[in-house]
């Protein structure tokens, strides 16, 4: 009989399983003399008959890890041997086992999907590992890593003015800040802040602020910085309040409307008395479609306030990009009517589904 291989050692084991059979089995399962529930890994497995090792695939069939089938008919007394090996596992090596160094080509070689477990510091504490062409030892400190690049916004900010707003703490320590204050302290030092607050924008830069404390006669606030084009920020934003564009114009509702959201802003009021049914066409501006500001994924709200006076004219259509689409409606009722004397908003939210796919949502509320 083959006894079990190789022997335990805490990085490679096996499974014997071995049972005396009774007579007509033709498959294998369970437990064995041992109790010892068989269990092996596919294509790992040996099986014995009597001491003669089987074909895998012709004298009997291996494939869920539990259960082996296919067997000829057995016959009384006869001994079955399942050797099952297991798989080697990088976590079972205990850190005692690992000797001398382990080089970046041996690391590289190794398949992760053959990595299992967790490999701890000191085990890789000699090992000479380049991260960006920089040295890190595992096992101690890490140097020489380059420093993360500061978050880039989008779009062009506009130089900060001598204008009433808020205070100086806004502004970040840039070199482009650094020589507007200058300029400031130069030509106008009636225009900044409070001295403790843009001493503390600077940071602990004590010359720089010795230059302004020495400079500054009287003080007033400086403008927020503003930000043109688009400003991406990742992760959650905490905002106190927000101001959006509104468009207010003595415009009568009327034919096909171009609401373009990159003039518009999110809200657009008609305040005169529509004239007409109308469709109201949604895209960037004259010169970009909403295909081209928007990704896939992305939505945005709209709301248009039309005016109606005795008659009671509605939107009757909607374009996207001048191509029609079929808005969902709240309740699933489409609009047919308008409401007189009053003010409907029409609140139109659209989702990017795909290259020039959108899917739109609408909604209309009378005030009156």
């Amino acid at each position: 009989m083959i006894d079990q291989y190789p022997p335990a050692n805490g990085v490679l084991t096996s499974l014997i399983w071995r049972k005396t059979m009774s007579g007509g089995e033709t498959s294998l399962s369970g437990y064995d003399n041992a109790s010892q529930a068989l269990s092996y890994t596919p294509g790992q497995e040996q099986v014995y008959l009597n001491g003669i090792l089987l074909v895998r695939g012709d004298d009997y069939t291996a494939t869920n890890g539990t259960s082996i089938t296919g067997l000829s008919a057995l016959s009384a007394s006869d001994f079955i041997q399942v050797n099952c090996y297991n798989n080697f596992s990088v976590a079972s090596v205990p850190s005692s086992s690992i000797t001398g160094d382990i080089t970046n080509s041996q690391i590289l070689s190794l398949e992760a999907s053959k990595l299992t477990g967790t490999v701890a510091n000191n085990q890789l504490a000699n090992s000479s590992i380049s991260i960006n062409g920089s040295s890190v030892s595992l096992g101690g400190s890490v140097s020489g890593l380059a420093t993360l690049s500061s978050p880039t916004f989008t779009g062009t900010p506009a130089a900060p003015t001598a204008s009433a707003g808020t205070n100086t703490t806004q502004i970040a320590t840039t070199a482009f800040v650094r020589t507007e204050v200058t300029n400031l302290i130069a030509s106008a030092p009636a225009a900044l802040d409070t001295l403790d607050e843009l001493a503390l924008a600077l940071g602990d830069d004590a010359n720089f602020a010795t230059t302004v404390t020495n400079s500054l006669a009287a003080k007033a606030p400086l403008a927020s910085p503003t930000f043109t084009g688009t400003v991406a920020i990742t992760g959650t934003t905490k905002i106190q309040q927000i101001l959006e564009k509104a468009t207010v114009s003595a415009t009568a509702a009327t034919g096909t409307i171009n609401y373009d959201v990159l003039t518009n802003g999110a809200v657009t009021y008609y305040t005169s008395n529509a004239s007409g049914n109308w469709t109201l066409n949604i895209r960037g501006d004259g010169s970009n479609t909403l295909n081209s500001v928007m990704s896939t994924g992305e939505s945005l709200t709209i709301a248009f306030l039309v005016t109606n006076g005795g008659t009671a004219y509605y939107q009757s259509a909607l374009q996207i990009d001048g191509n029609a689409v079929t808005p969902k409606y709240q309740d699933g009722t489409s609009i047919s009517s308008g409401n007189t004397s009053s003010i409907d908003v029409y609140s139109i939210t659209v989702v990017k589904t795909g290259s020039a796919a959108f899917t739109a949502f609408l909604t209309r509320t009378k005030f009156a």
